[in-house]
């Protein structure tokens, strides 16, 4: 919460001609703007928000009494404090497991196989997060692009083969899982998947603050506050997945054992 007070010499601001007095019939008006700004860190490098309100003084000499009343303008936070957000951060993107470890070796995915990209901030230490994935692409070859998740992450394409995690670690991962189409296969040598996509990111100190207090509309007023300051793509990832190549994918050789299996079952069953 700030606190602050102006004091207005009418008689200093009418007398020296200042572009900010402006002469009425009745009197005249004092036009200014104070402006208010919310940076990053004390080097002042990355402004965060601004707050401008302008100020409008009637002074009406006709009343007895100078300053008559007093007008404001823009006094709620101005949305183009987002648009100085300009904090890059690197993002790692990598094939993870269930339990969020980043997979060295990934194997080729076949058909039926679930691809899991987790994504994070690079710098363990940075004061930033990904707290979601804002957009998810897959591109192949000439393929048209199939988006699995677009508009700021409010659009899921298939939402029955998409789903997306965190592990609210003390750098946090966020995780899209998703189960690869056939049409990814439809070639016997399939090209690799190219994976891009963008995240948005929150301050680390926010999000635990979020997770101790108690108060309700304290919570939701700092969470609308959160989402405020945020970009809807701060930071953007990409990645190939591999996919297995030959005249069979390992799914197609399993489904022949599955119907092998129930084709000698039956046989038997006949005999």
């Amino acid at each position: 919460m700030v606190a602050v007070s102006v004091d207005i010499n009418q008689t200093t601001i009418e007398g020296s001609g200042s572009s900010i007095w402006n002469t009425t019939a009745t009197g005249g008006e004092i036009n200014f703007c104070l402006g208010m700004s919310l940076f990053l860190d004390e080097s002042k490098n990355v402004l965060v928000n601004f707050l401008n309100t302008q100020f409008k003084t009637y002074v009406d000499k006709t009343s007895g009494f100078n300053i008559a009343t007093i007008d404001t303008v823009r006094t709620s936070a101005d949305g183009g404090g987002d648009t100085n957000i300009n904090y890059e951060e690197d993002i790692d993107a990598f094939q993870c497991d269930n339990s969020y470890s980043r997979i060295i070796s990934p194997p080729d995915l076949s058909q039926g196989d679930i691809m899991e990209v987790c994504v994070q901030v690079e710098d363990y230490d940075s004061v930033f997060e990904v707290s979601d994935i804002f957009s998810f692409t897959i591109e192949q070859g000439s393929k048209a692009p199939i988006q699995v998740i677009s508009n700021a992450g409010a659009t899921q394409t298939y939402p029955a083969l998409t789903e997306v995690v965190k592990n609210g670690g003390l750098n946090q991962i966020v995780k899209l899982k998703f189960q690869l189409l056939g049409s990814f296969f439809d070639d016997n040598n399939p090209d690799p998947l190219q994976v891009v996509g963008t995240v948005k990111l929150a301050v680390k100190s926010r999000r635990r603050h979020l997770l101790q207090d108690s108060n309700t509309d304290l919570l939701h007023s700092i969470m609308a506050d959160t989402r405020k300051l945020q970009n809807d793509d701060d930071a953007t990832f990409s990645m190939e997945v591999d996919l297995v190549r030959g005249s069979e994918s390992n799914a197609c050789k399993k489904m022949t054992s599955i119907l092998s299996t129930v084709i000698t079952v039956g046989g038997m069953c006949a005999m």
